[in-house]
Protein backbone atom coordinates (compact mmCIF):
# COMPACT_ATOMS: atom_id res chain seq x y z
CA UNK A 1 0.00 0.00 0.00
CA UNK A 2 2.72 2.47 0.97
CA UNK A 3 4.68 1.56 -2.13
CA UNK A 4 1.71 2.37 -4.33
CA UNK A 5 1.10 5.68 -2.55
CA UNK A 6 4.75 6.66 -2.98
CA UNK A 7 4.59 5.66 -6.65
CA UNK A 8 1.50 7.81 -7.16
CA UNK A 9 3.09 10.89 -5.55
CA UNK A 10 6.24 10.41 -7.60
CA UNK A 11 4.30 10.26 -10.87
CA UNK A 12 2.28 13.39 -10.07
CA UNK A 13 5.32 15.44 -9.05
CA UNK A 14 7.27 14.30 -12.10
CA UNK A 15 4.48 15.38 -14.41
CA UNK A 16 3.65 18.67 -12.72
CA UNK A 17 7.21 19.96 -12.12
CA UNK A 18 7.84 21.03 -15.75
CA UNK A 19 4.38 22.56 -15.84
CA UNK A 20 5.05 24.68 -12.78
CA UNK A 21 8.44 25.80 -14.03
CA UNK A 22 7.18 26.70 -17.49
CA UNK A 23 4.10 28.46 -16.11
CA UNK A 24 6.32 30.72 -14.01
CA UNK A 25 8.75 31.37 -16.84
CA UNK A 26 8.69 34.87 -18.29
CA UNK A 27 6.73 35.02 -21.51
CA UNK A 28 8.95 36.54 -24.19
CA UNK A 29 8.03 36.95 -27.83
CA UNK A 30 10.20 34.99 -30.24
CA UNK A 31 11.21 38.08 -32.15
CA UNK A 32 12.45 39.97 -29.09
CA UNK A 33 16.09 40.43 -28.23
CA UNK A 34 16.52 38.76 -24.88
CA UNK A 35 18.10 41.01 -22.31
CA UNK A 36 20.75 39.79 -19.96
CA UNK A 37 19.66 39.83 -16.33
CA UNK A 38 22.64 42.03 -15.46
CA UNK A 39 21.72 44.64 -18.10
CA UNK A 40 18.17 44.77 -16.80
CA UNK A 41 19.29 45.07 -13.19
CA UNK A 42 21.86 47.75 -14.03
CA UNK A 43 19.21 49.88 -15.72
CA UNK A 44 16.65 49.44 -12.94
CA UNK A 45 19.05 50.48 -10.19
CA UNK A 46 20.92 53.21 -12.08
CA UNK A 47 19.96 56.85 -11.58
CA UNK A 48 17.57 58.28 -14.17
CA UNK A 49 16.88 61.99 -14.65
CA UNK A 50 14.70 64.04 -16.97
CA UNK A 51 14.31 67.65 -18.03
CA UNK A 52 10.79 68.36 -19.28
CA UNK A 53 10.04 71.65 -21.08
CA UNK A 54 6.71 72.98 -22.30
CA UNK A 55 6.09 76.40 -23.86
CA UNK A 56 2.52 77.38 -24.65
CA UNK A 57 2.94 81.12 -24.14
CA UNK A 58 5.56 83.24 -25.89
CA UNK A 59 6.03 87.00 -25.42
CA UNK A 60 3.94 89.17 -27.73
CA UNK A 61 6.98 90.84 -29.24
CA UNK A 62 8.61 87.52 -30.16
CA UNK A 63 6.50 87.10 -33.32
CA UNK A 64 5.99 83.47 -32.24
CA UNK A 65 2.35 82.41 -31.82
CA UNK A 66 1.26 80.72 -28.63
CA UNK A 67 0.29 77.06 -28.50
CA UNK A 68 -2.69 75.52 -26.73
CA UNK A 69 -1.32 72.32 -25.20
CA UNK A 70 2.46 72.42 -24.90
CA UNK A 71 2.33 73.12 -21.17
CA UNK A 72 -0.21 70.31 -20.70
CA UNK A 73 2.15 68.02 -22.59
CA UNK A 74 4.99 68.78 -20.21
CA UNK A 75 2.90 68.42 -17.05
CA UNK A 76 1.58 65.03 -18.14
CA UNK A 77 5.02 63.74 -19.06
CA UNK A 78 6.50 64.96 -15.77
CA UNK A 79 3.91 62.92 -13.89
CA UNK A 80 4.57 59.81 -15.93
CA UNK A 81 8.36 59.92 -15.68
CA UNK A 82 8.21 60.63 -11.94
CA UNK A 83 6.10 57.48 -11.55
CA UNK A 84 8.83 55.62 -13.45
CA UNK A 85 11.42 56.67 -10.86
CA UNK A 86 13.06 59.52 -12.78
CA UNK A 87 14.23 62.66 -11.01
CA UNK A 88 12.32 65.24 -13.03
CA UNK A 89 12.73 68.99 -13.40
CA UNK A 90 10.09 70.86 -15.37
CA UNK A 91 10.32 74.27 -17.01
CA UNK A 92 7.22 75.87 -18.50
CA UNK A 93 6.59 79.12 -20.37
CA UNK A 94 8.60 82.03 -18.90
CA UNK A 95 10.77 79.61 -16.90
CA UNK A 96 12.08 77.97 -20.06
CA UNK A 97 14.85 80.39 -21.05
CA UNK A 98 17.99 79.20 -22.77
CA UNK A 99 20.08 79.87 -19.67
CA UNK A 100 17.67 77.96 -17.43
CA UNK A 101 17.59 74.95 -19.76
CA UNK A 102 21.37 74.63 -19.89
CA UNK A 103 21.70 75.22 -16.16
CA UNK A 104 19.20 72.49 -15.29
CA UNK A 105 20.98 70.04 -17.60
CA UNK A 106 24.15 70.65 -15.59
CA UNK A 107 22.32 70.31 -12.26
CA UNK A 108 20.65 67.04 -13.18
CA UNK A 109 23.91 65.68 -14.53
CA UNK A 110 25.34 65.73 -11.02
CA UNK A 111 23.02 62.86 -10.08
CA UNK A 112 24.55 60.60 -12.73
CA UNK A 113 27.70 58.52 -12.51
CA UNK A 114 29.85 58.73 -15.67
CA UNK A 115 28.93 56.04 -18.20
CA UNK A 116 25.86 55.10 -16.20
CA UNK A 117 22.26 56.25 -15.97
CA UNK A 118 19.73 57.77 -18.36
CA UNK A 119 18.99 61.40 -19.21
CA UNK A 120 15.69 62.22 -20.95
CA UNK A 121 15.32 65.64 -22.55
CA UNK A 122 11.80 66.54 -23.63
CA UNK A 123 10.75 69.71 -25.41
CA UNK A 124 7.25 70.77 -26.41
CA UNK A 125 7.03 74.08 -28.23
CA UNK A 126 8.10 75.64 -31.52
CA UNK A 127 11.21 74.49 -33.34
CA UNK A 128 12.84 75.79 -36.49
CA UNK A 129 15.82 75.44 -38.78
CA UNK A 130 17.98 78.31 -39.89
CA UNK A 131 21.01 78.06 -42.16
CA UNK A 132 22.71 74.80 -41.14
CA UNK A 133 21.55 74.60 -37.55
CA UNK A 134 18.38 73.62 -35.69
CA UNK A 135 16.79 75.69 -32.94
CA UNK A 136 14.34 75.23 -30.12
CA UNK A 137 12.27 78.33 -29.54
CA UNK A 138 12.84 79.01 -25.85
CA UNK A 139 10.97 81.79 -24.06
CA UNK A 140 13.22 84.66 -25.11
CA UNK A 141 13.43 83.57 -28.75
CA UNK A 142 12.62 86.01 -31.53
CA UNK A 143 11.40 84.74 -34.90
CA UNK A 144 13.39 87.44 -36.65
CA UNK A 145 16.69 86.44 -35.05
CA UNK A 146 16.61 82.76 -34.12
CA UNK A 147 20.32 82.23 -34.57
CA UNK A 148 21.03 84.64 -31.70
CA UNK A 149 17.95 84.14 -29.51
CA UNK A 150 17.00 80.48 -30.01
CA UNK A 151 18.57 77.45 -28.36
CA UNK A 152 20.64 75.42 -30.82
CA UNK A 153 19.86 71.72 -30.59
CA UNK A 154 23.54 71.04 -31.22
CA UNK A 155 24.26 73.01 -28.08
CA UNK A 156 21.88 70.81 -26.10
CA UNK A 157 23.53 67.66 -27.46
CA UNK A 158 26.99 68.97 -26.59
CA UNK A 159 25.93 69.81 -23.05
CA UNK A 160 24.41 66.36 -22.57
CA UNK A 161 27.61 64.75 -23.83
CA UNK A 162 29.66 66.50 -21.16
CA UNK A 163 27.54 64.75 -18.51
CA UNK A 164 28.61 61.36 -19.84
CA UNK A 165 25.42 59.44 -19.08
CA UNK A 166 25.11 56.00 -20.62
CA UNK A 167 21.88 56.89 -22.42
CA UNK A 168 20.64 60.22 -23.77
CA UNK A 169 17.06 60.24 -25.01
CA UNK A 170 15.64 63.35 -26.69
CA UNK A 171 11.90 63.59 -27.32
CA UNK A 172 11.20 66.66 -29.43
CA UNK A 173 7.61 67.74 -30.04
CA UNK A 174 8.44 70.89 -31.92
CA UNK A 175 7.67 72.80 -35.11
CA UNK A 176 4.08 72.67 -33.94
CA UNK A 177 2.59 75.41 -36.09
CA UNK A 178 -1.17 75.18 -35.96
CA UNK A 179 -2.31 75.55 -39.59
CA UNK A 180 -5.68 76.83 -38.45
CA UNK A 181 -4.28 79.96 -36.83
CA UNK A 182 -3.41 81.55 -40.16
CA UNK A 183 -0.63 83.47 -38.44
CA UNK A 184 0.93 85.93 -40.88
CA UNK A 185 4.22 85.53 -39.07
CA UNK A 186 4.50 81.85 -40.03
CA UNK A 187 3.74 81.84 -43.75
CA UNK A 188 6.80 79.66 -44.29
CA UNK A 189 7.14 77.41 -41.25
CA UNK A 190 10.59 75.96 -40.85
CA UNK A 191 11.51 72.58 -39.45
CA UNK A 192 14.57 70.67 -38.35
CA UNK A 193 17.37 69.78 -40.68
CA UNK A 194 19.25 66.55 -40.50
CA UNK A 195 22.42 66.40 -38.46
CA UNK A 196 24.75 63.86 -36.92
CA UNK A 197 24.54 62.63 -33.34
CA UNK A 198 27.07 61.15 -30.99
CA UNK A 199 26.99 57.55 -29.84
CA UNK A 200 24.64 56.86 -26.93
CA UNK A 201 22.05 59.39 -28.10
CA UNK A 202 18.59 58.56 -29.46
CA UNK A 203 16.14 61.20 -30.69
CA UNK A 204 12.51 60.87 -31.62
CA UNK A 205 11.31 63.89 -33.56
CA UNK A 206 7.61 64.60 -33.88
CA UNK A 207 7.92 65.28 -37.61
CA UNK A 208 10.23 64.69 -40.51
CA UNK A 209 12.50 67.32 -42.00
CA UNK A 210 10.39 70.07 -43.55
CA UNK A 211 7.18 68.84 -41.94
CA UNK A 212 4.75 70.22 -39.40
CA UNK A 213 3.51 68.97 -36.05
CA UNK A 214 -0.09 69.33 -34.94
CA UNK A 215 -2.07 69.59 -31.75
CA UNK A 216 -5.75 68.74 -31.44
CA UNK A 217 -8.41 69.85 -28.98
CA UNK A 218 -9.92 66.34 -29.04
CA UNK A 219 -6.70 64.99 -27.56
CA UNK A 220 -5.82 67.88 -25.27
CA UNK A 221 -2.20 67.42 -26.36
CA UNK A 222 0.01 67.55 -29.36
CA UNK A 223 -0.71 64.36 -31.28
CA UNK A 224 2.91 63.24 -30.87
CA UNK A 225 2.87 63.69 -27.10
CA UNK A 226 -0.56 62.09 -26.80
CA UNK A 227 0.73 58.84 -28.28
CA UNK A 228 4.02 59.21 -26.44
CA UNK A 229 2.06 59.16 -23.19
CA UNK A 230 -0.03 56.22 -24.40
CA UNK A 231 3.14 54.32 -25.18
CA UNK A 232 4.60 55.10 -21.77
CA UNK A 233 1.35 53.93 -20.17
CA UNK A 234 2.13 50.46 -21.43
CA UNK A 235 0.97 50.21 -25.03
CA UNK A 236 4.55 50.26 -26.29
CA UNK A 237 5.91 47.91 -23.63
CA UNK A 238 7.52 44.65 -24.71
CA UNK A 239 6.16 41.27 -23.75
CA UNK A 240 9.03 40.89 -21.26
CA UNK A 241 7.98 44.05 -19.40
CA UNK A 242 10.71 46.28 -20.79
CA UNK A 243 9.97 49.63 -22.44
CA UNK A 244 12.61 50.39 -25.07
CA UNK A 245 13.25 53.44 -27.20
CA UNK A 246 12.71 51.42 -30.36
CA UNK A 247 9.39 50.07 -29.15
CA UNK A 248 8.23 53.51 -28.09
CA UNK A 249 9.36 55.10 -31.36
CA UNK A 250 7.57 52.46 -33.42
CA UNK A 251 4.33 52.84 -31.48
CA UNK A 252 4.37 56.64 -31.64
CA UNK A 253 5.27 56.77 -35.33
CA UNK A 254 2.54 54.40 -36.48
CA UNK A 255 -0.23 56.00 -34.44
CA UNK A 256 0.72 59.61 -35.16
CA UNK A 257 0.76 58.95 -38.90
CA UNK A 258 -2.61 57.19 -38.74
CA UNK A 259 -4.30 59.85 -36.61
CA UNK A 260 -3.09 62.81 -38.67
CA UNK A 261 -3.93 61.00 -41.91
CA UNK A 262 -7.54 60.66 -40.75
CA UNK A 263 -7.51 64.42 -40.13
CA UNK A 264 -6.39 64.88 -43.76
CA UNK A 265 -2.95 66.18 -42.75
CA UNK A 266 0.54 64.71 -42.80
CA UNK A 267 2.92 64.26 -39.89
CA UNK A 268 5.71 61.72 -40.11
CA UNK A 269 7.83 61.24 -36.96
CA UNK A 270 11.39 60.12 -37.45
CA UNK A 271 14.25 58.74 -35.42
CA UNK A 272 17.85 59.91 -35.34
CA UNK A 273 20.87 58.86 -33.34
CA UNK A 274 22.98 55.80 -32.63
CA UNK A 275 21.12 52.48 -32.52
CA UNK A 276 23.28 50.10 -30.54
CA UNK A 277 21.83 47.31 -28.42
CA UNK A 278 18.64 47.68 -26.45
CA UNK A 279 18.03 51.29 -25.43
CA UNK A 280 15.88 51.19 -22.30
CA UNK A 281 13.39 53.82 -21.15
CA UNK A 282 11.80 51.92 -18.28
CA UNK A 283 12.22 48.46 -16.81
CA UNK A 284 10.39 46.27 -14.36
CA UNK A 285 11.88 44.05 -11.67
CA UNK A 286 9.54 41.25 -12.67
CA UNK A 287 8.65 40.40 -16.19
CA UNK A 288 5.12 39.81 -17.35
CA UNK A 289 4.18 36.18 -16.84
CA UNK A 290 2.19 34.06 -19.20
CA UNK A 291 -1.29 33.28 -17.75
CA UNK A 292 -1.29 29.75 -16.38
CA UNK A 293 -4.28 28.73 -18.44
CA UNK A 294 -2.39 29.54 -21.67
CA UNK A 295 0.39 27.10 -20.82
CA UNK A 296 -0.28 23.68 -22.40
CA UNK A 297 2.02 21.93 -19.91
CA UNK A 298 -0.30 22.85 -17.07
CA UNK A 299 -3.15 21.00 -18.75
CA UNK A 300 -0.93 18.02 -19.56
CA UNK A 301 0.14 17.82 -15.95
CA UNK A 302 -3.41 18.09 -14.63
CA UNK A 303 -4.72 15.40 -16.99
CA UNK A 304 -1.81 13.11 -16.19
CA UNK A 305 -2.31 13.57 -12.47
CA UNK A 306 -6.01 12.79 -12.85
CA UNK A 307 -5.24 9.63 -14.80
CA UNK A 308 -2.73 8.51 -12.19
CA UNK A 309 -5.23 9.15 -9.39
CA UNK A 310 -7.92 7.13 -11.20
CA UNK A 311 -5.52 4.24 -11.68
CA UNK A 312 -4.47 4.33 -8.03
CA UNK A 313 -8.07 4.34 -6.79
CA UNK A 314 -8.91 1.39 -9.04
CA UNK A 315 -6.13 -0.66 -7.48
CA UNK A 316 -7.25 0.24 -3.98
CA UNK A 317 -10.84 -0.76 -4.72
CA UNK A 318 -9.77 -4.13 -6.10
CA UNK A 319 -7.91 -4.84 -2.85
CA UNK A 320 -10.95 -4.07 -0.78
CA UNK A 321 -9.37 -1.03 0.86
CA UNK A 322 -12.35 1.18 0.03
CA UNK A 323 -15.95 0.79 1.10
CA UNK A 324 -17.97 0.61 -2.10
CA UNK A 325 -21.64 1.27 -1.68
CA UNK A 326 -24.08 -0.70 -3.73
CA UNK A 327 -27.81 -0.53 -3.96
Amino acid sequence: MKDRLFYFIFIVLSLLTPSILIASEEGIEKNLIRMQAKDRADFIFEQKVALVIGLSDYPENSNIPSLSYAENDALALEKKLTAFGYRVRILTNHQATTGAVLSVIDDLGQYLTPDKGTFIFYFSGHGFAQDKDNYLATYESDMNNLERTGLSLNRVIDRLQTIGARRHVLLIDACRNDPNTGSKNLNNPRSFKEFDFAEGTQILFSTKYGGKSYEYSQLGHGVYTYYLLQGLDGKARREDGMLTFSGLADYVSVNVKDYVFRAKKTQLPFVAGERHGVFLIHGQNRQKKRPWYKNPWVWVGMLSAGSAAAYFNRDRDSDGNHDIQTR
